[in-house]
């Protein structure tokens, strides 16, 4: 049985907007479909600025490969362009680029549905059987994209330990694959010349042993392959040699001797008959040969299978790929589109040489139909041997009052089976503390959050190396000093677990997720974890709770690609239920890996509104309001002040920066933008200044994303400020309120500065007395801290009311139940805490300004 997932793109005429349909599918072996469910979902994408990126970096590589120059140890034929790879410089920016666009993608809103739509099919299967998710397309420009690249493919949707393998298919063609008696192989040696290590025939004979029959045609001439492709029973062909793609991507040639080359439409009838003759799959062991691989696979020629190349790729890195596709195909006996998803991955050690090898390999297929795997000879002697031995004695059982004779091999497998499932039902994992290092998740073995001052932290690090050796006594010791020296969370939060560790009780862990990245400033981790550092602290002090808390601090560099594996690392662990992300983006990521294991996630920071989920088996929760509350906020102080023409400023591409810049959008009727800027480094800040006066801007507008692009924002944001020099107003989002404001910038820069905020003190002074007063600083009680607070609260109370006896996964599904009661709620430093659905059901947003003196500001007020 094959689970089918199909995105099906074939109904749009255009591609801006792209509309697509979620088909859930299940097929026997013989591919007949057992269930079929459409649409699942439907959702639009706009991929325009997608496909021009990829075009660009096509077209770096043709210019590249056309010079006259050595790539990888060959030297270019000057009649072919596309036949090598490009250096490793360019294929590096550009796979880069395409990753994260692909990935930005994937994540706008309209695609929501469909992204949602494919977790929940995933329900109530097990992570050992594969899943083939097949992209519905004829048009190049989407086959052309490397799909599987991305981090929703890799990371979320297949996890850990379920293969998934990404195909394409260009119509819903079906067709009955029998193969021959005996199968037969036919291998074209093409056009190999520069290229240092040609593939033999000996190497591809070496996998197709007897009984099967293999013909090879050494650099024939074209009528000689075409008949022999014609008149041919093949059920495999395979073709090796440079090849070259047409300018329109609907054909391609192939180099069959070092002077002539075959069209695949201008022989389009010889590929034909040997379709009708069984032809099962072509492999074309060629780079650029994805537009030889579309005419074969299209309708008019319809060949089943067809693997080939997008792009121009390394020698080794294709011969690599032709010996372990062949190798997990038929050695291995996997089924064809597993074999090659398993070879992808073992292309990846080739990533730090070439990036972006290990997804260049494309597979078409139809997408109803079955695994394609070779077939064992059922004459062979030592199969017959292996019937005897084993399939051949029966037992006989006595099932429902009748006698039924089964193979011994089976009986024996099927108590094997009932043993495991019945062991399988306790669930095992791994213990959330450890002595591991360098894995970016810490008890207090390692110090993740590294501060300038190093001789601050010489106690602090030798309590982290007594942890790591188990010696919690002299840790305690230790911790307790750098403790008493300065007031530092992950100090305290190392000394508490430590108290914990060897200790008859009863302990439950969460984690907490921080972006402790160099380009993120130091006040935004250590301010997340002063929140739950306080409020473990507080609940392990209270001697009546019949539990202690104990934290994990895991460290996701504020990185959504980086964050996919940590979680997946987390949550393999003892944790019942996580607190992050910082960052928009990076949560996005988080929570849907969350949500596939069933465990909880609450945010007190990720504002986006790609965030919002309504559903009923959702597990992530917020306590912060979303980004359509700051903009409708924004927007409403702009039109009270009656500014009309805006200048805005903002990081496109970028999950949190991009909603909010909607969210203003949507709520900004009668005011105009007349100029746009990004946050890129590139540019005089004071020309950028003029640019937008001269535009006949009255007010500023700054959105920058929360610290995840590599280009310096936070700096770029900073010297906005100080060129605008306080001459027009500035109105921007959270992250503007910047902990160097106050030092940097004089009253008259300031003066006209107002932020929107998801929490400000001023307005709930009545319950932000204790947590300050812990910390010494009451000016250090920002929106970022309290909301964090509030959000390990939330999931503190909540787990106290889990039953202690629950095993950690139906204690994880007890906490996602109580979380989600409309009738749950708690008193926090913010205020009351209830929640509608995955957000906040509080509109607690404020509009601050600075609090100036003379000629300096020091503090936030409310904005009138």
């Amino acid at each position: 049985m094959s689970h089918i997932r199909i995105i099906d793109l074939t109904s749009s005429n255009n591609l801006a907007p792209l509309s697509a349909k979620l088909t859930v599918a299940k097929i026997d072996d013989s591919g007949a479909i057992i269930s079929r469910e459409h649409p699942v979902a439907e959702g639009t994408l706009n991929i325009q600025p997608l496909i021009a990126l990829n075009q660009q970096i096509t077209a770096k590589f043709k210019t590249a490969t056309s010079q006259d120059r050595y790539f990888g140890g060959i030297q270019l034929p000057k009649t072919m362009v596309q036949n090598v790879a490009s250096d490793c410089d360019t294929l590096k920016v550009g796979i880069e680029q395409l990753r994260d666009s692909l990935d930005r993608t994937l994540e706008q809103k309209s695609w929501m549905k469909i992204r949602e739509g494919l977790l929940r099919s995933l329900n109530g299967i097990p992570q050992s059987e594969p899943m083939r998710l097949v992209i519905l397309t004829d048009n190049y420009d989407i086959q052309a994209l490397s799909i599987e690249q991305t981090s929703f493919i890799t990371n979320i949707l297949a996890g850990e330990d379920r293969a998934v393998s990404v195909v394409f298919a260009p119509q819903e063609l079906t067709r009955k694959l029998t193969w021959q008696k005996i199968p037969n192989i036919l291998v074209v040696l093409g056009n190999q010349q520069g290229i240092q290590e040609p593939i033999h025939l000996q190497e591809i004979e070496r996998y197709f042993r007897s009984p099967a029959i293999v013909t090879h045609l050494d650099k024939p001439s074209p009528s000689k392959v075409l008949e022999t492709i014609s008149d041919g029973h093949f059920d495999v062909i395979i073709m090796v040699g440079h090849s070259q793609m047409n300018d329109n991507g609907l054909d391609g040639k192939i180099g069959i001797n070092e002077l002539d080359s075959i069209s695949i439409k201008q022989y389009t009838q010889s590929f034909k008959n040997s379709v009708r003759n069984g032809l099962k799959l072509v492999i074309l062991a060629g780079c650029s040969s994805i537009g030889a691989a579309r005419a074969l696979a299209s309708s008019t020629i319809g060949v089943p299978n067809v693997i080939a190349f997008r792009v121009p790729v390394h020698y080794r890195v294709l011969r690599l790929f032709f010996e372990r596709l062949l190798h997990h195909w038929i050695v291995r006996a996997h089924s064809l589109e597993t074999a090659l998803t398993d070879t992808r991955g073992e292309l990846i050690n080739y990533d730090l040489h070439c990036p972006g090898t290990s997804i260049l390999p494309i597979l078409f297929t139809s997408p109803y139909a079955p695994p394609l795997k070779f077939p064992i000879s059922s004459g062979s002697s030592w199969q017959k041997r292996l019937h005897n031995l084993v399939l051949q004695p029966l037992i006989t059982i006595k099932f429902t009052g009748k006698k039924m004779k089964i193979p011994a091999i089976v009986f024996i497998g099927l108590l094997a089976a009932t043993a495991w499932y019945w062991r399988s039902q306790s669930p095992k994992l791994e213990v959330a503390c450890n002595s591991i290092q360098g894995d970016g998740i810490s008890c207090g073995e390692e110090i993740l959050l590294k501060e300038p001052n190093v001789s601050t932290q010489i106690h602090k690090q030798l309590g982290a190396n007594a942890i790591a050796k188990g010696d919690y006594p002299q840790a305690i010791k230790f911790l307790n000093k750098a403790w008493d020296a300065k007031k530092d969370p992950e100090t305290l939060i190392m000394l508490e677990n430590a108290k914990l560790a060897n200790r008859n009780l009863s302990i439950r862990t969460i984690a907490i997720s921080i972006p402790a990245s160099q380009s993120t400033p130091l006040d935004i981790p250590t301010g997340m974890l002063k929140s739950i550092a306080f409020a473990q602290q507080q609940w392990n002090a209270d001697p009546s709770h019949s539990w202690k808390l104990q934290v994990v601090i895991a460290d996701d560099k504020n990185d959504k690609h980086s964050v996919a594996s940590l979680v997946q690392n987390l949550l393999k662990r003892d944790i019942f239920a996580g607190i992050g992300s910082y960052a928009s983006e990076v949560t996005l990521v988080a929570k849907d890996i969350y949500n596939r294991q069933h465990t909880v996630l609450v945010s007190g920071t990720s504002t986006s509104t790609d965030l919002t989920s309504t559903g009923t088996d959702n597990f992530f929760f917020r306590v912060c309001s979303n980004n359509k509350v700051s903009g409708k906020e924004i927007a409403n102080y702009l039109k009270a002040h009656k500014y009309t023409k805006i200048a805005l400023f903002h990081t496109p591409g970028k999950t949190f920066s991009d909603s909010m810049t909607a969210a203003l959008k949507a709520n900004i009727q009668g005011s105009d933008i007349v100029s746009k800027f990004d946050f890129s480094p590139s540019g005089n800040a004071s020309d950028v200044i003029k640019k937008a006066k001269a535009s006949g801007a009255q007010a500023i507008v700054l959105i920058p994303d929360a610290y995840t692009s590599d280009a310096p924002e936070r700096n770029r944001l900073l010297s906005i400020i100080e060129a605008n020099n306080g001459e027009l107003p500035i109105v921007g989002n959270e992250v503007v309120k910047d902990q160097t404001l106050f030092t940097r910038f004089s009253k008259q820069q300031l003066e006209k500065l107002v932020i929107s905020l998801t929490w400000h003190p001023s307005f709930y002074q009545n319950n932000t007395i204790v947590l300050p007063n812990f910390w010494g600083d009451k000016a250090n009680l920002d929106h970022r801290i309290a909301m964090n607070y509030d959000a390990t609260q939330l999931v503190i109370q909540a787990l106290d009311r889990v039953p202690i006896d629950l095993n950690i996964i139906d204690a994880r599904r007890e906490l996602q139940k109580i979380i989600s009661n409309s009738t749950f709620t708690i008193p926090g430093i913010t205020g009351e805490v209830s929640l509608t659905g995955s957000d906040r059901s509080q509109a607690i947003n404020s509009l601050v300004t600075p609090k100036c003196d003379g000629t300096k500001c020091k503090d936030f007020k409310p904005a009138i």
